[in-house]
C-alpha cells in the first residue's frame, strides 16, 4: 500500500472515529476541529486524484509546457484505436494535413496493430493510455500500475519500434504510486487544457466548447474509442472535428503533418 492510500484511509478512519466519539461525548469542543481537519485532508486527496490538470502528486504537462516556446494546438484522441472511428479520424487529419496525438490502450492496440501502425506511419504521436483503462486505476498498487503501463509500452514499441514518452492516464486520474512509476519508466504525464466532452455532447456543443475556449499552446481532448458509461458511437466527434479543424486553421493553430515528429517523443 502506498503512502497515498495510507493518507486516504487514515483520514477516513480518523473521521469515522471522531464522528462516533463526538456522538458519545458531545461536549468535547476539539472534535469538530479535528473532523474538519480530517475532511480537509480527504478533500486534498480527492483533488489530487480526480482533478486532471493539477500537479499536486504528479507533475502534469499541459499545452503550455508541451509546446514550450513553439506555437500550436494539439488534438488528442483517447481510448482507441477503434476499427470504425480511428480510421475516419485519420482520414480527416490526412485530408487537412493536421498532426495529432493518439493515446491508445494496450488492449485495443493488440486487437488493431494495423491501425497503430498507420497512426505512426502518418506522423502522429502515440501515447500510452494504460493497458486496461481500468476505472479503478488510481487504486492500483505501485507494482500493478507499473505492470499495466509497461505492458502497454511494450505493445506500442513492438508495433512501431519507437519508445513511448508520454503517459495519458485514464480519466486523468493520478496517485503517488503513479509518480514513482513514471520516474522509473522515464515517462511524463500529459493532461489537457480543453475537454471537448465528445463522449456526452452533441456535435454543435463540442464545436462551441472548443472554439470558445481554445488558445495558443492548448491540448484538446477528444475520444476515438468506445467505453462503458459513454455514448456508444463517436459520430458527434467525427462531425465536430471537421468544423473544429476549419476554425483552428483560420487561426493558424494546428501543426501540419509535414512537421518532424521527433519533438513529440
Amino acid at each position: 500500500m502506498s503512502k497515498f492510500h495510507i493518507l486516504f484511509l487514515s483520514s477516513i478512519t480518523i473521521t469515522a472515529i471522531l464522528i462516533i466519539s463526538n456522538y458519545l461525548y458531545p461536549y468535547n469542543t476539539f472534535y469538530p476541529i479535528l473532523i474538519i481537519l480530517s475532511l480537509f485532508i480527504t478533500a486534498i486527496y480527492f483533488y489530487g486524484v480526480f482533478e486532471p490538470g493539477n500537479s499536486l502528486f504528479v507533475k502534469t504537462i499541459k499545452g503550455k509546457t508541451f509546446f514550450d516556446a513553439e506555437q500550436g494546438v494539439l488534438l488528442r484522441f483517447d481510448d482507441g484505436p477503434d476499427p470504425i472511428y480511428t480510421p475516419q479520424i485519420l482520414d480527416i487529419l490526412k485530408e487537412n494535413n493536421v498532426q495529432a496525438m493518439f493515446a491508445v490502450t494496450g488492449e485495443n492496440s493488440l486487437k488493431h496493430p494495423d491501425i497503430v501502425t498507420r497512426i505512426y506511419k502518418e506522423n502522429h504521436l502515440l501515447a500510452n493510455h494504460s493497458y486496461s483503462h481500468s476505472y479503478l486505476i488510481s487504486l492500483f498498487s505501485r507494482k500493478k500500475l507499473y505492470n499495466d503501463i509497461q505492458k502497454c509500452n511494450k505493445i506500442i514499441e513492438e508495433i512501431t519500434g519507437q519508445k513511448v514518452k508520454y503517459y495519458c492516464s485514464p480519466m486523468g486520474h493520478k496517485s503517488l504510486a503513479l509518480r514513482k512509476v513514471l520516474i522509473r519508466l522515464g515517462m511524463e504525464l500529459l493532461a489537457w487544457d480543453i475537454r471537448s466532452y465528445d463522449t456526452q455532447k452533441s456535435e454543435d456543443d463540442i464545436i462551441k466548447i472548443i472554439c470558445s475556449k481554445v488558445k495558443e499552446r492548448h491540448i484538446i481532448l477528444f475520444h476515438d474509442g468506445i467505453f462503458k458509461w459513454t455514448k456508444n458511437d463517436r459520430e458527434a466527434t467525427i462531425n465536430a472535428l471537421k468544423e473544429v479543424i476549419i476554425q483552428l486553421n483560420k487561426r493558424n493553430l494546428l501543426k501540419p503533418l509535414s512537421v518532424e515528429k521527433s519533438y513529440l517523443y
